[in-house]
């Protein structure tokens, strides 16, 4: 009976178990739940660092570049240029280069911008602005303000065989000149305004943020970018909007660490030339700087002349005169008990003493020099 019973108490389990497995797989779906995070800060930094890392998942080659400045130097014949926005502070020579490259075959995709520094439309103004982009004066382009156009657009690439829809925000509805036309745009014709310059394209669109983080992620829009960078089998350089940091900056942001090494360094040394130098000496006059070479050069010459003895006998007779002025009847003492009573009246080692008043003198300098300190300390505690 209690094998009976334990088999049917497993036959359930099983059977409630395999119930609940059929249950889930026919009724139950599996959901994607999106959870929201913050931007990182290399994204912040660069609106357009999705769009890069998009077209380098594609198989192109990308650059990110901080600013416009210096690009045009390092562009290849058949790159793709993305430069949203761009304004008078870039160089004439460096907008003379892109152009220049552009018409040797690049493509450069760039946005309408008014200028907004001061700039006050005047009643003779038709509802217009003109460009404040310096890369499109040549195209004659202007903005309409009171446009009622608004997204989505609908733009079909020439190598495309259908129509891509695109939206984004802060458009400007385009109004190309009637003397430059545009080789292709929009289906409206007043978003996406491309033009044939020589060999190469300029692409104007009218919205500077239609490649950025969040607009990337809209309708067609990462598509259209798709289809602008290979116009050419090049690299594709993106390019952030606004003027390069100052080269101190871009030097504080690049090493750090080195910066802060070298300025410990540079005060390490300053405080070892302070050390080791000291204050400065008093100049003296020339009459007693003449004399004091006068000695130094007379010591000098004996010295080499194995002159160590007469040197330190004259520091010896100096000595012994102040002595017999200070204390007569010492001098009559034996020269060990000499030298023991001044080491304990003056507080001196008495070996020392003994070897600057008694011991015969050596040619090592550092003895040398030790006795007549230790003779000139003594004449100072006399």
């Amino acid at each position: 009976m209690k094998k009976i019973a334990l088999w049917l108490l497993i036959a359930v389990i099983a059977g409630a178990v395999l119930y609940e497995v059929i249950e889930w797989l026919q009724y139950r779906e599996r959901q994607n739940v999106s959870v929201s995070r913050s931007p990182s800060a290399a994204s912040l930094e660069n609106p357009l660092l999705m769009a890069s890392r998009f077209l380098a998942r594609r198989g192109l080659t990308t650059r990110d570049e901080p600013s416009l400045h210096g690009v045009a130097g390092r562009l290849g014949p058949h790159d793709t240029l993305v430069a949203m926005r761009a304004d008078a502070s870039l160089p004439a020579r460096e907008q003379r280069a892109l152009l220049h490259w552009v018409d040797a075959g690049g493509v450069l995709i760039t946005s309408f911008s008014t200028q907004k520094s001061g700039h006050r439309p005047s009643p003779d103004d038709d509802g217009e602005e003109d460009s404040g982009n310096p890369l499109l004066a040549s195209l004659q382009i202007s903005a309409v303000e009171d446009s009622k156009q608004e997204g989505p657009y609908l733009i079909r690439p020439p190598a495309l065989g259908y129509q891509l829809t695109v939206t984004t925000w802060q458009e400007q509805a385009l109004q190309p000149s009637t003397s430059v036309k545009p080789d292709w745009t929009d289906a409206g014709g007043h978003f996406l305004l491309a033009y044939k310059r020589g060999s190469g394209w300029i692409v104007v669109l009218g919205s500077s943020r239609l490649f950025d983080q969040h607009a990337l992620l809209q309708r067609d829009n990462a598509q259209l970018l798709w289809e602008l960078a290979r116009i050419n089998p090049g690299k594709a350089w993106l390019v952030r909007p606004g003027a390069p940091d100052q080269w101190y900056a871009r030097l504080w942001a690049t090493w750090p660490q080195a910066l802060i090494t070298l300025a410990v360094l540079i005060l390490l040394w300053v405080w070892h030339c302070g050390v080791r130098f000291g204050p400065l000496l008093p100049v003296h006059g020339s009459q007693r700087r003449a004399l004091l070479e006068h000695i130094r050069a007379s010591a000098r010459w004996t010295w080499r002349r194995n002159g160590e003895a007469q040197l330190l006998q004259a520091a010896r007779r100096a000595t012994r005169a102040l002595l017999e002025r200070r204390m007569p009847e010492w001098t009559q003492l034996p020269p060990d008990e000499l030298t023991r009573r001044l080491a304990k009246r003056y507080d001196m080692p008495q070996t020392e003493l003994d070897a600057a008043l008694n011991r015969p003198v050596t040619r090592h300098p550092g003895a040398f020099a030790a006795a007549v300190a230790t003779l000139q300390t003594l004449r100072n505690k006399l």
